[in-house]
């Protein structure tokens, strides 16, 4: 096992898997008498969803709970079409903006003027958008009012774990999943919700 010491960006590299309880204990203890937070993977007692925002709202700055890993919801006129989650964390220098750039590249994709014809592992989400609301027709940028995020940031580490048992959560109440979890080749855990095959639903 190695591990890296780095002057920027990450600074300390290292699994904590690897590691024996006492040495862990010990370099918490070691952290948080130099003042340094120390951020672990416990599950939160209750999962509290900032407020909705608008795809055509921009914030600045952006605050650091949006930038966070976590667990975000897509809505198109309030209903919800997408569960999704970040385990990045924008808050670490040298990570992407967490949970507000899968915002981002949702908005980024909506409003591409070219179709791409490269083969992808699966479909994305926001490229259903189109075909689901719009008969695949081009997005218009007028629309964006009409899409909407919420945000609950976590440790990068539960943020997968958080967003299957979210969908779990919305499959038992509703006995389906968001339109845009069903999707051809879906590579997450959305896949064994409901012990179904799930398969993109055309003509929706």
């Amino acid at each position: 096992m190695q591990a890296y010491l780095r002057e920027k960006k990450y600074g300390i590299s290292i699994e904590s898997s690897y590691i024996s309880p006492n040495l862990i204990n010990s370099i918490k203890k070691t952290l948080k008498e130099n003042n340094i937070q120390v951020i672990e993977p416990i599950m939160p007692a209750q999962i509290v969803f900032s407020k909705k925002i608008k795809l055509n709202e921009n914030i600045t700055p952006i605050p650091e709970e949006y930038k966070s890993s976590g667990v975000y919801r897509v809505y198109f006129d309030g209903e919800i079409i997408y569960i999704g989650s970040s385990d990045c964390d924008g808050n670490i220098k040298g990570k992407r903006a967490g949970m507000w750039s899968r915002r981002y590249d949702f908005k980024s994709t909506l409003l591409e003027r070219q179709e791409h014809e490269a083969p992808k592992r699966y479909q994305c989400a926001a490229s259903e958008v189109k075909k689901v609301f719009y008969n695949n027709d081009r997005f218009p940028e007028t629309d964006l009012y009409r899409i909407e995020h919420d945000f609950f940031p976590c440790h990068p580490d539960l943020a997968r774990e958080l967003e299957f048992d979210i969908q779990q959560k919305y499959y038992d109440k509703n006995n389906k999943l968001p339109i845009l979890n069903i999707v051809s080749e879906f590579v997450g855990g959305a896949k064994n919700i409901g012990n179904n095959v799930l398969r993109f639903i055309e003509n929706t």
